[in-house]
């Protein structure tokens, strides 16, 4: 079986980016994101023959998984003709086998396109040579994309809870300590000299004579992977690297947002090399009181957020979660819209 690396991020870190421009090396094969491996492993039913549709049933609730256009019935055939036990490991080799099946290129190494997360060590478990390239992108400007991109489905940022996405940034580095599997880069350092970056990613995740290497594919091949729902949100991944926009966060999120972020996370920010901008300066009366009021603001939508997400978790029962996640109509945003409806 050919190697397996993971590529890591906190969402909004130009993952997608720097997927297409591993994926152009000859030889490496990169996943479109999906949770299927997480899935994957979080199936606590029976796999064996008997049992196997309810398992693709499980799998395929997952839409971004769905969208790898893997027939299910051939899949269920693949796994079936697997001269090996039945097991989590061999359906994620056969998945990945599949889906790149057909490719022009040799592949010989896949990065999967998703964090495992708290299923760390159990991947680790699984595939003992495993990689992982953690992509690290300056926290402040990942909460300026997430508080400017909209998503698909209901066209509302996808957090602009300054506080909610300082945590979520914060938690990679507890989530994936560093050990001699991960390596970590900064998404900066990639657009600033890609070639050196990515070579040393090549070369950590066990790429011989990385300094010859080829590019053969074009970055829109790894667009071309990606499904036409998802596209809307990487359209920047077949346009030219543009440095210029590294620090456009800096013009773009206020002083006060700057300082509350760097007032949550200096520490992380800085043990991965970003400088403090607004931190440590003299300012006035009045921006502490703005500090202040936008700091109840976040906490307050912060703390309903963590409530309901356990209210939901409690009454509402996990597989019907799954389907309704996949399917777009969780239970607790239609009620919102309805309340918002009769307010309105």
């Amino acid at each position: 079986m050919s190697i397996i690396s993971f590529l890591i991020y906190d969402s909004r870190s130009g993952s997608t980016i720097v997927a297409a421009l591993l994926n152009q090396f000859d030889g490496i094969c990169v996943t479109p994101e999906s949770a299927f491996v997480n899935r994957i492993i979080a199936y606590n039913g029976n796999l064996n023959v008997k049992d196997l549709n309810n398992f693709l049933d499980y799998l395929y609730y997952e839409l971004r998984f769905a969208e790898f256009n893997i027939p299910k019935k051939y899949l269920a055939e693949k796994i079936l003709e697997s001269k090996k036990k039945i097991s989590k490991k061999t359906i994620i080799e056969i998945i990945l086998k599949e889906f790149f099946k057909y490719t022009q290129y040799e592949t010989n190494h896949y990065i999967i396109k998703f964090p495992p997360g708290n299923y760390l060590g159990i991947v680790k478990d699984m595939f003992p040579n495993v990689r992982f390239l953690h992509l690290i992108r300056d926290g402040r400007a990942v909460f300026n994309s997430k508080s400017k991109t909209k998503t698909i489905r209901r066209r509302k940022p996808m957090n602009n809870n300054l506080i909610k996405a300082a945590f979520q940034w914060k938690r990679q580095f507890k989530t994936y300590p560093q050990d001699n599997t991960i390596i970590k880069v900064r998404y900066e350092d990639i657009l600033s000299n890609p070639d050196i970056s990515l070579r040393l990613l090549l070369d950590f995740i066990g790429i011989s004579d990385v300094s010859s290497i080829e590019k053969v594919k074009a970055k829109e091949d790894y667009f071309n992977k990606i499904s036409d729902r998802q596209k809307v949100l990487h359209n920047n991944v077949n346009r030219p690297i543009d440095v210029t926009k590294i620090n456009k966060w800096k013009e773009e999120l206020s002083e006060e947002q700057i300082y509350l972020y760097e007032l949550l996370v200096s520490k992380q920010l800085k043990e991965n090399g970003y400088l403090m901008i607004e931190k440590g300066k003299a300012h006035s009366y009045s921006f502490y009181v703005k500090i202040s009021f936008q700091f109840v603001y976040y906490l307050f939508h912060y703390i309903f957020d963590k409530l309901k997400n356990i209210w939901c978790a409690i009454f509402i029962e996990k597989d019907f979660l799954d389907k309704t996640k996949s399917r777009y109509i969780l239970f607790y945003t239609i009620m919102k819209n309805k309340i918002t409806e009769f307010y309105e």
